[in-house]
């Protein structure tokens, strides 16, 4: 994308040094190709620096969701003040209440 924003860039430059009047085709050629490299400019540096760590999160949710899908003991995910967060089971009929009711209570409530 940066390559192609480049080269737009260029292309524009190349139509600016054909015109002579501010009417004519030529700086209106090099104006349209200057915005449209603009634009290739901002989806390549802006969009793709934003959307990369979330892309990368996303993997590294699925890998994460993988293993714990993997093991077969439970797993639960507790703060520090000792509140559910998360329960993670292949096997729900080990737990002795569901699930939903768990999530956001305390271990001492339990």
């Amino acid at each position: 994308m940066l390559f192609a924003a480049v080269w737009v860039m260029a292309l524009s430059e190349f139509f600016f040094t054909f015109y002579i009047i501010a009417t004519d085709p030529f700086n209106l050629l090099g104006h349209i190709y200057k915005v449209v490299g603009y634009y290739y400019l901002y989806r390549a540096i802006f969009v793709g620096t934003i959307e990369a760590p979330y892309r990368v999160l996303k993997q590294s949710d699925k890998a994460m969701r993988a293993v714990l899908d993997a093991v077969p003991d439970l797993m639960f995910e507790v703060t520090r003040d000792g509140h559910y967060v998360q329960i993670h089971t292949r096997q729900p009929e080990l737990l002795l209440m569901p699930a939903s009711e768990v999530v956001g209570r305390s271990i001492h409530d339990i």
